[in-house]
């Protein structure tokens, strides 16, 4: 009797992507491509929607939402903060409302009023200490200045500061001033007036005039602290006290004792701040006092002059925590309470040091590095890679990249912009968003999301959000984690827009008036139980999804007879779906049908082929709805094989 003439191949079940192979060799399990999908369990899911949270009151006057930072108020509330140029939002993820705006500190000056403000393109950084948020503008770029001759008018209160030379500034400018002998004049002000040599600006000492013949000035935005309890933003105080000889902050008159410097990105870590103050220099704070910077002792120099800048640090263990450069990482180390500098406290070695743990790669984006248990992730100029503890808790990179997989998707980031990918361990995935020149929309944002599963230990997709270049699209300046509706969910702060991931059926959009932007206009609120933080007019827009498969050869060399294709989902009421062949050597692609189901069901799908080809890959190209891919097979007849029983 006759053997069946027909080979099978197929795939049961998806695990990951693995786009840098060639396709005839990749993996069971694995796909070339996946956008938009989720990998549980084998069976392949387009990913949830997101929900536009963007009201009106973010909308009006072209905010722009430069950075973000989780806040627990002392009575346990949870809110996010949303950091604009001119002012503070906080979101309350309970109540599910956005606060007024919280101006920053401000002066009228003429008929102008100048704010502590942060431009786009300024380096921006906020984070929780002491129940109160902090926020960095960035550590100066300029010179100190110095001059021959400060004059305080008591019955005016102003200050008039004369220079050698031409100084440079501008009515409006943030400086910070140190005048010996006289706190009571030193500190952070506006600029309300200048000459080419000489420039004003207002203290109120309550005393009277004041000389001095030797000051130090410099350009710098102070970082602002806002009070979760009196809900306002204020300068952090910028006068000194004490003496001493530090040359860290000259432009503090050269004390021992300073307050918080400028800087461009820090964190509160076991109970003080640490501060990036200088691409090679780290500043951290008297242990549980956030204002007092001891710069002749709290402070860490990594490789100074070398090719090399800080470009981010986080929290590790014991008391550690990890520094990275472009080229390279560090461990540092502040054993609480002590002072940075070496000491024996009751035969203990208070020792504070910085220890390479490796030359051979950095960190290109500060916001992409994340904790995931006891592992590290994070983007270098060679790709995404993974640091992993070994039994004595020491730190251990792979040279081979986590991304090795997709390398040729890694290669497509625009590096111009690379620094602001950001990433997120949320549900068992690393989520990284990034800039993909080869994305639809410019790549001088986050316009595609990679998404690595650690249960799978693969990366599972290429996630595309909607994009608007006139409302803002969703393009990840930062990703959180916080408490929504009783659950942990992620939340994604753009440049305009605000949205919480993962969330629903659709894309649900709206511009924050009311106004359709993409999609398919809907009468009324489309939020569903969320309609509290919707406005009139929100659309909805459907996910489109895309799961390109392996390259089945049958593993010949020869041209086969492909048959037919069968595929097992689960559809639900609105799966549009379309599966074509795409087959190699003679090359085409064919849509093999276009499947729309109106009802939940599950559903086996068969298609014929009926073409010749050495191999053929299959594509699923999901229009509308939220189906599971479980796993396919394809049936072909393979010439040269013996087909008669010798049984």
């Amino acid at each position: 009797m006759p053997n069946n003439p027909y080979q099978t191949e197929g795939d049961l079940g998806f695990v990951g992507i693995s786009s840098r192979e060639n396709p005839v060799n990749v993996a069971a399990g694995f796909v070339q491509y996946a956008q938009n999908m989720r990998m549980d369990r084998g069976e392949a899911r387009v990913r949830a929607g997101c929900l536009d949270l963007t009201t009106s009151e973010l909308v009006t006057g072209g905010k722009k939402f430069l950075t973000s930072c989780l806040y627990t108020s002392i009575t346990g509330e949870q809110s996010i903060v949303l950091v604009s140029e001119t002012a503070l939002y906080t979101y309350n993820t309970t109540t599910k409302t956005i606060s007024s705006a919280r101006p920053y500190p401000s002066q009228v000056i003429g008929a102008t009023t100048f704010f502590r403000s942060i431009s786009e393109s300024d380096p921006v950084d906020a984070f929780q200490a002491e129940n109160k948020i902090y926020i960095l503008r960035g550590y100066s770029r300029n010179d100190v200045k110095t001059g021959t001759g400060v004059s305080y008018v008591g019955s005016t209160d102003i200050t008039t500061l004369t220079f050698a030379a031409a100084h440079g500034y501008s009515v409006g400018d943030e400086i910070i001033v140190s005048v010996p002998t006289h706190p009571d004049l030193s500190g952070t002000f506006f600029v309300t007036s200048v000459t080419s040599t000489t420039l004003t600006y207002s203290v109120d000492t309550g005393g009277a005039n004041k000389t001095h013949n030797t000051f130090s000035c410099i350009k710098a935005k102070t970082p602002l602290v806002f009070d979760g309890v009196a809900e306002t933003v204020s300068a952090v105080p910028q006068a000194v006290d004490g003496a001493g000889s530090a040359d860290q902050y000259p432009y503090l008159a050269n004390e021992t004792d300073a307050c918080m410097p400028p800087a461009d990105f820090g964190m509160y870590f076991q109970g003080r701040i640490v501060l990036c103050v200088s691409r090679d220099e780290i500043a951290a704070s008297n242990y549980y006092e956030p204002n007092v910077f001891d710069v002749s002792l709290d402070q860490f120099k990594i490789n100074v002059g070398d090719n090399d800048y800080i470009v981010g640090f986080v929290p590790f263990q014991e008391d550690k925590f990890l520094i990275f450069k472009r080229n390279s990482i560090y461990y540092g180390y502040i054993p609480p309470p002590a002072i940075t500098n070496t000491t024996i406290d009751r035969g203990i070695d208070n020792s504070s040091f910085v220890q390479t743990l490796t030359n051979q790669f950095g960190c290109i984006a500060r916001r992409s590095i994340t904790f995931a248990g006891q592992q590290v992730f994070f983007l270098s100029d060679r790709g995404v890679y993974l640091l992993n503890n070994t039994l004595d808790l020491k730190l251990v990179g792979d040279q081979k990249p986590l991304s090795d997989l997709i390398s040729d998707i890694i290669e497509d980031i625009n590096t111009q912009y690379a620094q602001n990918a950001c990433g997120l361990f949320f549900n068992n995935r690393y989520y990284l968003s990034i800039p993909l020149i080869d994305s639809d929309v410019p790549p001088t944002t986050n316009n595609a999301t990679l998404v690595y599963s650690l249960l799978n230990q693969a990366w599972e997709s290429v996630d595309k959000y909607p994009q608007n270049a006139t409302f803002g699209s969703y393009a990840p300046r930062v990703l959180l984690q916080a408490v929504y509706s009783n659950r942990n969910q992620m939340f994604a702060v753009s440049l305009r827009k605000f949205h919480l991931s993962e969330q629903g059926e659709v894309d649900l959009l709206n511009n924050g008036t009311g106004t359709p932007v993409l999609g398919t206009a809907l009468l009324g609120d489309t939020a569903g139980a969320d309609s509290a933080v919707f406005v009139t007019g929100a659309i909805q827009s459907a996910i489109p999804a895309i799961l390109t498969s392996r390259r089945y050869s049958f593993k010949t060399f020869d041209q086969k007879r492909f048959s037919g294709l069968q595929t097992d989902m689960l559809l639900d009421a609105n799966t549009n779906i379309d599966i074509s062949s795409i087959a190699t050597n003679p090359d085409s692609e064919v849509n093999l049908i276009n499947f729309t189901s109106s009802s939940v069901e599950d559903k086996n799908i068969r298609t014929k082929i009926s073409r010749r080809a050495y191999a053929i890959d299959v594509k699923f190209t999901i229009n509308s709805g939220r189906p599971t891919i479980r796993g396919l097979t394809l049936d072909a007849v393979i010439p040269g094989r013996n087909l008669v029983s010798t049984e």
